[in-house]
Formats: C-alpha cells, sequence, structure tokens
C-alpha cells in the first residue's frame, strides 16, 4: 500500500509523453544499483513511454515496472519479452507495480517456460529488493522530514496571521474606547446601605445636641452593675464559693439552740466502771506479738496435759473448764450492761 501510494503520487506528478526519462525515484533506484555492480537500462513499453528498469547480472535479468500508462497489453507485452530473453532465469519483481496490474497480468506476466534453476539467481533478486525496499524507507523519510518541516512553516505563518489579527483587535478597541465616552455612576457622600431601617420608620429622633435626663457616670454605674450581674454565675471561683458558703454559715441565728442547752443539766457519775478490757492480750497483729502468743499457747497447752486432773479424766475436767469458761462470759457481759445503764 505504501509502495503504490507512492507511485501513485509520483506518476501523478510525471508527464505521460515522457521518452526515456525517468523520474527521481527511479534514478535513485538505477544510482543504488549500478554502486552494487548491476547493470541497470531504462525500458520503455508502447509508445515510447517509459515504463521501469532493467537489472542485468551476469545470466539474470530483472524488470523492475516502475509505471504502467499502456495497462494490461504492455505487461504482457514485457511478459513476453521475459520469456524471450533469458536462457536460464527471468523474473519480474512485483516490487512496485500500478493499478494496471491486474491478476491476469500476474497471469501472463508469470508464463515464462524456465524455471528457476540456479540458486544466486534467486539471492540476486532478493538483493534487488533489498536495495529497492532501503530507497523507498529514504525517500518515505525524507518525505515525512519534508512535510513536517511544511507544517511546522504552515503553523508558524499561521501563529504570524494570528498574532496580526490580534494586534489589529487590540487597535479597533482601544480607538472605539477613545471615540466612546466614559459613563461614571454618581457618587454620594453617604453611601445607600439596604439593611438600614428607612427614615420614615424611625421612631425614636435624637437631635445633636440635646442633654440626656441622667448623668453620664450614673449610666456607666448602671452598664457596670447590669454587666457584673448578668456575668456573675460564670465568673464566680471555687474559692469563691467556699467563702459565700462560710459566710451564710456565720449568719445562722444560734439564740433557739441556746435555749435548749440551758435546759440540760449535767448527770455526773462519780462510779468509775471497771476497765473490763484491760488484762485482755494485745490482737496478733505483729510478727513478734504471734510469735510471742504461739509459745505461750505451746506452753499452756503443756501445763493442760500435765495436771493430775487432766491425767486422771480428761473428758470431766474439759467439761468442767468449759462451764467455767462460759460462767465468767456471761459475769463481764452482765457487769458491762449495767456500767451503760449508769452512764
Amino acid at each position: 500500500t505504501r509502495l503504490i501510494s507512492w507511485l501513485s503520487k509520483v506518476m501523478s506528478n510525471t508527464n505521460t509523453n515522457t521518452m526515456q526519462e525517468g523520474t527521481d525515484f527511479e534514478r535513485r533506484i538505477e544510482s543504488i544499483l549500478v554502486d552494487a555492480g548491476y547493470y541497470v537500462e531504462m525500458k520503455s513499453g508502447d509508445g515510447g513511454v517509459h515504463v521501469g528498469l532493467e537489472v542485468r547480472y551476469m545470466t539474470c535479468t530483472v524488470y523492475i515496472l516502475c509505471r504502467d500508462h499502456a495497462g494490461r497489453e504492455l505487461v504482457q507485452a514485457l511478459g513476453g519479452v521475459l520469456a524471450k530473453r533469458s536462457t536460464y532465469y527471468t523474473c519480474l519483481v512485483g516490487i512496485v507495480v500500478a493499478s494496471g496490474f491486474t491478476d491476469g497480468a500476474h497471469h501472463e506476466a508469470s508464463t515464462c517456460p524456465y524455471p528457476m534453476k540456479l540458486s544466486y539467481e534467486n539471492t540476486i533478486v532478493e538483493d534487488i529488493r533489498h536495495l529497492v525496499m532501503s530507497s523507498l524507507d529514504a525517500l518515505d523519510e525524507e518525505e515525512e522530514n519534508r512535510m513536517g518541516v511544511e507544517l511546522e512553516d504552515e503553523l508558524m505563518q499561521v501563529r504570524a496571521e494570528n498574532a496580526v489579527i490580534r494586534e489589529e483587535n487590540a487597535a479597533l478597541r482601544r480607538r472605539d474606547n477613545k471615540e466612546r465616552p466614559k459613563v461614571r455612576r454618581e457618587r454620594n457622600k453617604l453611601q445607600h446601605r439596604p439593611f438600614a431601617v428607612p427614615r420614615n420608620e424611625v421612631l425614636e429622633r435624637i437631635t445633636p445636641g440635646s442633654a440626656t435626663d441622667q448623668n453620664e457616670s450614673d449610666l456607666l454605674h448602671s452598664y457596670k452593675n447590669a454587666k457584673s450581674a448578668l456575668f456573675a454565675p460564670f465568673q464566680q471561683s471555687k474559692k469563691a464559693k467556699l467563702k459565700e458558703r462560710h459566710g451564710k454559715w456565720i449568719e445562722i441565728d444560734l439564740s433557739s439552740f441556746n435555749e435548749i442547752l440551758s435546759s440540760v443539766h449535767d448527770n455526773t457519775n462519780d462510779a468509775k466502771p471497771k476497765d473490763v478490757e484491760a488484762n485482755k492480750s494485745p490482737n496478733p497483729t505483729g510478727k513478734k506479738v504471734g510469735k510471742r502468743a504461739a509459745v505461750a499457747e505451746m506452753q499452756r497447752f503443756r501445763e493442760v496435759l500435765q495436771h493430775p486432773s487432766f491425767k486422771a479424766d480428761a473428758l470431766s475436767t474439759i467439761q468442767v473448764h468449759m462451764k467455767n469458761t462460759l460462767q465468767m462470759k456471761q459475769n463481764t457481759v452482765k457487769a458491762h450492761e449495767k456500767n451503760m445503764d449508769v452512764d
């Protein structure tokens, strides 16, 4: 597709009556092949119209069909020429073809009665193909560069035109502004405030220079009192609250309490209660106290075991001891209750 598009452009720029004059593309291919050691000759078709190149190397002849102005007849004639020229191998390289190279033309051109016999001829054909394709790639690159330069030039030209247009428009706007009078809005000393109360709705009018009924110091004092009363609950500290509570307790009237105290008489009791709990042993809370209590208990237990009454009858001795202990505790409780009643 790339080759056909390139050749269509080349053929459109070339006169059909040109005799033995190749295009830039053909001349470039010719120079490349000549430098590679091939013999290249321009070929003409019917009417003397230049159609392509004939490349020969030893016994191999290769035709590069560059243009097809005569159509199918030219291709058929060229195929006949190919069939008659070579004794070993002749081929038509379909690298560059025009639209007139149809399937029928392919069939006619491929009617060469001599099949491929030598391997080096196929190599020559591939070399020629490679040279032609490299030439096409170089031409495409040159064309792309040329088109890129052209596009860049066009872009620069468009930018310059746009800059000129902008300058002209700016000049027109400046001229219109000079010719057109500037409109200014009226400015008053007192600006209109849309949020203010209209003058006709004001109920109280204050005229300058009128004296008020209250003095300035009285107004300031009333303002401070109102402010302190308003913010007092939020500004009182903890210390101030405690002081206020103490003052309220001092202000309590105790006259009724004094009347009650005068009616109360002192009841003194000379008999001092016996200290029953004085002989009680201290609770074994500490280590030393606990050790002493344990040692005393061991000694008491040994004395009980060595007692003659316990040795004679242990059970009756324990019963008598329990009765005596219970009776002693009951006497202690009764004495304590009696002392409480006396108090």
